[in-house]
């Protein structure tokens, strides 16, 4: 066999890179509960223990690659002249990016990764709510609300294998069953069995806004 035809039936140089896309892929198919070394090892086609050259421990390397979806959701947000309305819409990026990898915004729930592209995040979150005017408990105490509405709602909404049209018939089985409630015993509920489970963007967006006016009532008083 030539050097040529030998290199050509090697795997890859092992890499951070290599090792965060195998792990989010895991992440993807199976949750956290599906990244362990071996598991890693096996679709690398490298032993585990070579992981350890790279990273510190499976926490380390589950970490980084949750991250790894946190990347840019921050870039190019617009500067607004109203700092809530701009870190709103960070906000909204952030559920994005969550549910376009709902395995890895597991990860993402479990804690905050304290690597690169969540420091970013957390720097240009609390930057806003400072500029908006609030005291530095508000400042923190919003910051944390606003983080674990947003993750917390991604982590509950992600896309499973239903598609949006199964989603609105679940739903709509969900009000039937509300309607027959005994009208002695739950008068409200009947009342209102219709319009319940909006569409999960509007659910979000609503408590969204509900969590920005409450910050900016902070703000005037």
């Amino acid at each position: 066999m030539t050097k040529s035809s030998a290199a050509a039936g090697r795997s890859p140089r092992l890499s951070r890179e290599r090792i965060v896309a195998a792990v989010v892929d895991l992440l993807e198919t199976g949750g956290v509960d599906a990244v362990t070394t071996r598991t890693v090892g096996v679709a690398l086609q490298v032993h585990p223990t070579a992981l350890y050259r790279h990273f510190r421990d499976m926490d380390d390397l589950i970490r980084e690659a949750a991250d790894h979806i946190l990347e840019g959701v921050t870039d190019g947000v617009p500067e607004d002249n109203d700092p809530l309305e701009t870190l709103s819409l960070v906000c909204l990026r952030l559920r994005a990016a969550l549910m376009s990898h709902p395995g890895a915004a597991g990860g993402v729930a479990s804690g905050p990764s304290r690597k690169l592209h969540e420091r970013v995040l957390t720097e240009r979150m609390l930057e806003l709510l400072s500029s908006a005017g609030l005291g530095e408990e508000d400042v923190v105490l919003g910051y944390h609300a606003l983080v674990e509405y947003t993750v917390g709602s991604a982590v509950i909404d992600a896309p499973g294998r239903d598609t949006e049209q199964d989603e609105e018939s679940r739903h709509r089985a969900w009000r039937a069953d509300y309607l027959t409630a005994p009208p002695d015993e739950f008068p409200v509920t009947l009342r209102l069995a219709s319009l319940l489970y909006p569409s999960k963007d509007d659910q979000f967006r609503y408590g969204l806004r509900v969590l920005v006016d409450g910050l900016r009532d902070k703000v005037a008083s």
